[in-house]
């Protein structure tokens, strides 16, 4: 699990959570995103931007209540680590 970023606001038109990466590594588009308490939020559904710090389009199942997360650090857990994320929970 590593911090994605911050999350900026919920698109009005397609009702992602934008969140704007943090620095270093870009995140490829097949990981969990995950609150600071460890709750699956959504998928990653789009990467934009520059490169160095890339905004995430972040695909939520229930939008009711996601705009709690703006200003929210979130992180993301690549697939492969999910089984091990959920045997240490």
């Amino acid at each position: 699990m590593r911090r994605l970023g911050k999350v900026l606001h919920v698109s009005n038109v397609t009702g992602r959570l934008i969140v704007r990466g943090a620095h270093g590594d870009q995140v490829e588009k097949k990981g969990y995103v995950i609150d600071g308490t460890g709750h699956v939020i959504g998928t990653i559904d789009e990467v934009f931007g520059p490169v160095a710090r890339p905004y995430y389009a972040v695909k939520v199942p229930r939008t009711a209540g996601i705009e709690a997360y703006i200003d929210q650090n979130v992180f993301v857990l690549i697939r492969n680590e999910r089984k091990q994320h959920r045997r240490n929970h």
